[in-house]
């Protein structure tokens, strides 16, 4: 594998959306270049503030009415679907 797609896998796994054999892929690569690793965490550390640059917002108004509706109807219910 090429540095280009390791970046590529690497951005990948660093948002969690990499299957077994890209990880796979990433720590055959992080052997062959642990070097790499500086890469793959600075990765990691900016997927982890993607949440952090998003406006704040509330749930509409009507969707938290519905969803303490749901929760008032049912309780046992959303806690067996939860498991």
């Amino acid at each position: 594998m090429d540095y280009e797609k390791f970046l590529e896998l690497a951005t990948l796994q660093a948002l969690d959306l990499l299957d077994a054999s890209g990880r796979e892929a990433i720590a055959a690569y992080l052997q062959r270049f642990p070097e790499a690793q500086t890469d793959l965490a600075q990765l990691q550390a900016a997927a982890h503030t993607l949440p952090y640059g998003l406006p704040e917002s509330s749930a509409a108004p009507e969707l938290k009415q519905r969803l303490m509706q749901r929760i008032q109807a049912d309780p046992g219910k959303l806690r067996a679907q939860a498991q």
